[in-house]
């Protein structure tokens, strides 16, 4: 019943109450008959108004109860939301402490199982004359993210130098993967936490997870990772099933970066495996008898690098042109994209076409126009740098040293972002040595550029270049794995092919161009 229906009835009452009061009155004043009847009207009037009264009472009473009504509902339905919100939060808590209680488990499991690692089996004592009758060892190498193809290059540069002493295998989270397909090493892709929705203590258990399944179906010998930080996860994984872990950790690292783990590397690994810069000797390094320094590690150890005729036609360059090659990445100058800088400088103050490399890791292509050529995931392309007349590239461990062991005159710029790797110190040291330009500023990149334009400029720098030793880090490596691996060679079950990841790529890598055609080692992975 709405406000105005429940007052139509004292408001009636008190209508005819009036009305009775008026009539009553007027014949008050008559005859003795008319004043009887006015004190009937009177009585009436009066029983109306008492009436009326007890309907306005009643209709007062009816909104104080339902008020209380919606006042104590409204107290019971904040009671049971306050109630709710409270069990849901116990609930929250106690899934969360639950969570914290099995993954402190974990590691603390993990912890034990390092410090007491399973016995290895014991090494037949004519091991290394037994090593000419069977398979060579499984090398399975682990790589961490990156922002490149920095850690992926190099273990796929090992792989191929090994080939026909270790069985390489390749599980890595970079997002690069596809593009080193068909280089003869069977590769595996987990997605990194990066690209994964996981949380990262979920992302931990799920890669710690996958990675231990992965040692007890396929049977490594050793497992060798690459990346700035070695995961406890994998450190726990290998010393449960007692693989030896080799740490191929790359040197030059910022001052002002975390070197817990440097300085103590046996606590996360086995052995280290140190590929040497350009401006390093094994003499100037800390000796160890778990750490081993190579020469630098490039992929040009496994290519033979093509003449500049070949090279062109490979890249689908006209072969009366002159090129630039730009391959700066994320690297910036004054705040500016340094590709975009140096597409800019090449194309206004030299008579060269700008060649950009644009890799599947990389940002897209500086504002390419009609005289800018832009190669999309062209990898590895080192074995191609006899195309280029000279180059402006990133000051990374790869780009540096591929472009040192092609001879290719070049300006490094480095990439001050970077998590661990100096890349400002190792383009200084090639200004320092000679064998290349330093590039910090845009002063510096518009005189490199100038400088580089010049061919007899470059032929002095080439001549400087020539006079360098060729490196064999990469097979120097292999022969490292090798020795860790027979030093503790596992007896385990039968491997069989058609659930080994190795089965899924048998071709050997030999010493010749990318095979575009070779079988693919990559499994479709969940993480």
């Amino acid at each position: 019943m709405t406000r105005a229906r429940r007052h139509i009835v004292p408001l009636l009452l008190l209508a005819l109450s009036g009305l009775f009061l008026i009539a009553g009155l007027a014949l008050a004043s008559t005859t003795n008959e008319g004043a009887e009847v006015a004190t009937i009207l009177l009585v009436a009037t009066g029983i109306a108004v008492i009436l009326a009264a007890l309907a306005l009472a009643i209709v007062s009473a009816q909104r104080s109860v339902a008020r209380m009504l919606q006042q104590h509902t409204r107290l019971l339905n904040e009671q049971i939301h306050t109630m709710r919100a409270r069990q849901s939060r116990h609930e929250y808590a106690h899934t969360t402490r639950l969570a914290h209680i099995e993954s402190m488990t974990e590691t603390i499991r993990g912890d034990v199982e390092i410090l007491h690692p399973p016995a290895a089996a014991p090494a037949s004592p004519d091991l290394d004359s037994a090593l000419h009758h069977e398979a060579a060892p499984r090398a399975l190498f682990v790589t961490s993210n990156g922002h490149g193809m920095g850690h992926l290059s190099r273990c796929i540069a090992i792989s191929r130098a090994g080939a026909g002493i270790i069985d390489p295998a390749i599980l890595t989270l970079s997002t690069a993967y596809s593009a080193a397909r068909g280089l003869g090493v069977p590769i595996e892709h987990f997605p990194s936490h990066g690209s994964s929705p996981l949380s990262r203590e979920a992302w931990n258990r799920a890669f710690a997870t996958h990675l231990d399944r992965t040692l007890t179906s396929q049977f490594p010998d050793v497992v060798v990772f690459d990346g700035p930080v070695v995961y406890r996860g994998v450190t726990q994984a290998c010393r449960r099933r007692g693989i030896p872990l080799v740490w191929l950790r790359r040197g030059t690292w910022k001052a002002d970066t975390d070197r817990t783990q440097y300085d103590s590397p046996h606590l996360a690994a086995d052995h280290v495996l140190v590929p040497l810069e350009f401006f390093e000797t094994d003499k100037d390094q800390a000796q160890a008898p778990t750490i081993t320094h190579v020469s630098p590690i490039t992929i040009m150890e496994s290519f033979a690098q093509d003449e500049r005729g070949r090279a062109l036609a490979e890249l689908g360059l006209p072969p009366a042109g002159q090129y630039a090659l730009v391959q700066c990445g994320r690297s910036e100058v004054d705040g500016r994209s340094a590709a975009e800088l140096a597409v800019d400088m090449i194309l206004r103050e030299t008579e060269y076409t700008p060649v950009v490399l644009e890799s599947s890791v990389s940002l897209s292509a500086p504002n390419a126009g009609p005289n800018v050529r832009v190669l999309r995931n062209r990898y590895p392309i080192s074995h191609l740098a006899a195309a280029f007349d000279f180059a402006v590239l990133a000051a990374g461990y790869n780009s540096v040293h591929e472009a040192l062991a092609t001879r290719l005159p070049s300006a490094f710029v480095p990439n001050t972002a970077s998590q661990t790797d100096d890349q400002a110190m190792r383009a200084r040291k090639a200004r320092e040595t000679n064998l290349g330009f330093c590039v910090e500023s845009v002063t510096d990149l518009h005189r490199a550029i100038l400088t580089l334009s010049s061919p007899t400029n470059r032929q002095t720098l080439g001549e400087r270049l020539a006079r360098l030793e060729a490196w064999d880090g990469a097979q120097a490596a292999a022969h490292t794995i090798l020795r860790i691996a027979s030093a503790q060679r596992r007896v385990g079950p039968p491997r069989g092919p058609t659930e080994s990841l190795w089965a899924s790529h048998t071709t050997s890598a030999s010493k010749d161009r990318p095979d575009e055609t070779a079988a693919h080692g990559h499994l479709s992975t969940s993480g």
